[in-house]
């Protein structure tokens, strides 16, 4: 009875370690979202983020200035090289994704969070908002 009660433990555990394993894979949303961030990182400018915004954000961005366009590519840039992301979580309902990045200012050590908004179009995770909190 004993060795039975013990393999039905380890077959127990065993679910459940794979169960969370799999629950712990990136959402399609958030593996979109790095890429975006990853983009970021190799951008020379707002245009080369087009892939992974979307076609709401690309018209905001078009309507910017030039002087605007780089600003905001060199904050984008600033906080992704002086942040840390410490935990990531998406809440998916059909085309609409609310991600929610809580990230570290790595000079201040100062805790922060982005909320950014993912909208699927043509099959694609695409980044329409996304709001800080510092």
């Amino acid at each position: 009875m004993k060795k039975i009660t013990t393999k039905i433990l380890i077959l127990a555990f065993m679910f459940s370690f794979l169960t969370l394993s799999l629950y712990s894979q990136a959402d399609p949303a958030i593996s979109a979202y790095d890429e975006y961030i990853e983009a970021i990182n190799n951008a020379n400018s707002l245009h080369d983020l087009n892939p992974y915004i979307s076609k709401r954000k690309i018209e905001t961005y078009g309507a910017m200035t030039e002087e605007k366009k780089k600003s905001t590519l060199k904050f984008k840039k600033q906080i992704v090289r002086f942040t840390e992301r410490k935990d990531i979580e998406a809440q998916s309902q059909g085309d609409n994704s609310m991600i929610t990045v809580n990230i570290i200012d790595k000079s201040s050590n100062n805790p922060a969070t982005v909320e950014v908004n993912m909208v699927s179009e043509g099959g694609k995770w695409k980044l329409d908002k996304e709001k800080y909190k510092f």
